[in-house]
């Protein structure tokens, strides 16, 4: 019998550790000493400013956060994996929360513009 995979949810300091990873900005000593509630949405926000390798402008980014489904989370997995369809979209969000076809419309609008 094939056992259904559960949900992976990604943990603020595993994210962080992930954007230190990434552009070195926060030392190992930083995490450690900087609770990890504060500030987190901010760090989020600054890194989708900062980062933007793939040419998202920061308008779409903010048209992205109005839809209202997206946390920061998927937001940041939405703009550095740079899905181009239906599908790409399904399989990268699927860890998180389903999303109904108008949703996911709505999102592929804005990020193919």
């Amino acid at each position: 019998m094939k056992s259904i995979s559960q949900p992976k949810f990604i943990m603020n300091r595993d994210v962080l550790k992930l954007l230190v990873e990434k552009n070195k900005q926060f030392s190992e000593q930083q995490i450690k000493q900087t609770p990890e509630e504060l500030k987190f949405d901010a760090r989020l926000h600054s890194y989708l400013k900062q980062h933007l390798k793939n040419g998202y402008k920061e308008s779409q980014i903010e048209q992205l956060k109005q839809l209202n489904c997206l946390t920061e989370i998927e937001i940041l997995h939405v703009v550095n994996l740079q899905p181009q369809n239906e599908c790409e979209l399904f399989i990268l969000l699927t860890n998180y929360q389903s999303l109904d076809d108008n949703q996911i419309q709505a999102i592929l609008s804005i990020i193919q513009e």
